[in-house]
């Protein structure tokens, strides 16, 4: 039987936390909103997705996300991300059987404040040189 959902560690939960997956995709990223799929909040032109009951089964069941349904990544407190936008689309995509929660840009990454290194600022001068560096 060919899988179709994203389970186990490739899920989360109702609270927004993830169960693995954003640990495979990289450091300091955390779930932002649910974009569509189980736990949709809604808006005027689509209705709210309960995160328990209907499609997506009881409280208490098997934790899973349909092929397709997408959350909003951004970075926790204290990351820069590397691509100068405040979030990514993540979708669960389902390929040769196997599924899990795959970025639309994967150059997308989340960098610690405390790993960063200062780049000077450029303004077009010619003879521009870096004196003196200071530690954070």
């Amino acid at each position: 039987m060919t899988q179709e959902t994203c389970t186990g560690i490739e899920s989360y939960n109702e609270d927004l936390t993830d169960n693995g997956f954003l640990q495979r995709l990289g450091q300091g990223l955390e779930i932002i909103l649910v974009a569509s799929g189980r736990g949709y909040l809604g808006n005027e032109n689509k209705p709210a997705v309960p995160y328990w009951g209907g499609e997506y089964g009881e409280e208490g069941d098997e934790i899973f996300h349909k092929q397709e349904d997408s959350v909003r990544l951004g970075c926790k407190l204290g990351y820069q991300n590397s691509v100068a936008k405040p979030f990514m689309g993540t979708k669960c995509l389902c390929t040769d059987g196997v599924c899990q929660w795959t970025m639309n840009n994967p150059d997308f990454s989340c960098i610690s404040n405390d790993e960063q290194v200062s780049i000077p600022v450029w303004t077009g001068g010619v003879f521009n040189f870096v004196k003196s560096t200071f530690s954070k």
